[in-house]
């Protein structure tokens, strides 16, 4: 028997692991959002928002007190949001 992959078994892959994410972000709170083509979990928009007004300092606080990043983690991740948008 070979292992050939088909259509329908990757799109019952896919469905799985698109369950399996939804069930993870139930169990933290979060919830997905497509902005801009990209999916953005609500603080990661809330600090782009802030960061946008001139609060970059408080986006930074925002993302650190949301994933438990460090100081220099965290101003990465936004830099990198701001590029993803």
């Amino acid at each position: 028997m070979t292992d050939q992959i088909t259509s329908a078994s990757l799109a019952a892959r896919l469905a799985r692991v698109e369950r399996t994410l939804d069930a993870v972000l139930e169990h933290l709170g979060l919830e997905a959002v497509e902005e801009a083509g990209i999916g953005l979990v609500p603080y990661e928009q809330e600090a782009l928002d802030l960061a946008a007004a001139g609060k970059a300092i408080e986006a930074i606080k925002l993302i650190r007190e949301a994933t438990g990043l460090g100081l220099a983690e965290a101003k990465d991740r936004l830099e990198e949001l701001q590029r993803m948008v």
